[in-house]
């Protein structure tokens, strides 16, 4: 069951915003299951989702990966012990993911605990792609957007809707998965936590820094 990529990498050409949606209900369609996931998003608003929306793991653990974000920073994902860890997949023409992207960083915002950690990773997109939608989104996150350009670490987590969250232990081992757009905001932090507090074992010091990912793109020399 294949993963979509974008529109435009397609060689499709889109003169009008007509055309534009079009094309993304088409490319949501194409994708197996995930045709009511994201028709649900756009037409008919979002559920009042709860934690009882995650389903468990199911294929153990998986490798750890390392890629650049779209500061051409690089993140590996094994540096994280000690935090829970949402994978967020997306692509910036899926329009479920575009409403989730601040939702999520509102989560973060408003975790006391300070123990969650996001990683977005763009599925098939070319960095300048991303960096021109963050731009014109105006979009500020507190945590990194990572790159997969060739979807080998979206294949080998077995992610094939758009979007998908998949949540990792303090161990880092996967525990929980959404594999559909879902309502952050709703999102019950301490029942999640209390959820996962059988594998966390690890002490996390809440004064631990988090780096704050300025989205703006850096200026390149003429």
């Amino acid at each position: 069951m294949p993963l979509l990529t974008a529109p435009e990498s397609r060689g499709e050409h889109r003169s009008s915003f007509f055309s534009n949606r079009f094309a993304n209900a088409r490319a949501c369609a194409l994708i197996a299951s995930a045709t009511l996931t994201c028709f649900a998003a756009t037409s008919q608003g979002r559920a009042d989702n709860s934690n009882a929306d995650f389903e468990k793991w199911q294929t153990g653990r998986k490798p750890d990966f390392a890629l650049r974000d779209i500061d051409d920073k690089v993140l590996r994902l094994s540096s994280l012990r000690g935090r829970i860890v949402f994978l967020h997949f997306f692509a910036t023409w899926c329009e479920p993911c575009r409403d989730e992207l601040p939702a999520l960083d509102r989560l973060v915002a408003r975790d006391q605990s300070r123990k969650i950690f996001v990683i977005a990773i763009s599925v098939a997109e070319v960095p300048e792609r991303v960096r021109r939608f963050f731009e014109k989104e105006k979009l500020a996150l507190n945590f990194p957007v990572l790159l997969d350009q060739d979807r080998a670490t979206t294949r080998t987590w077995g992610v094939q809707i758009l979007p998908s969250t998949i949540v990792l232990d303090s161990k880092l081992s996967p525990r929980l998965i959404v594999a559909s757009d879902y309502a952050w905001d709703n999102l019950d932090i301490s029942k999640l936590l209390t959820r996962l507090s059988n594998t966390q074992n690890q002490s996390i010091d809440p004064k631990r820094e988090i780096v704050s990912y300025d989205r703006q793109p850096q200026r390149r020399p003429k």
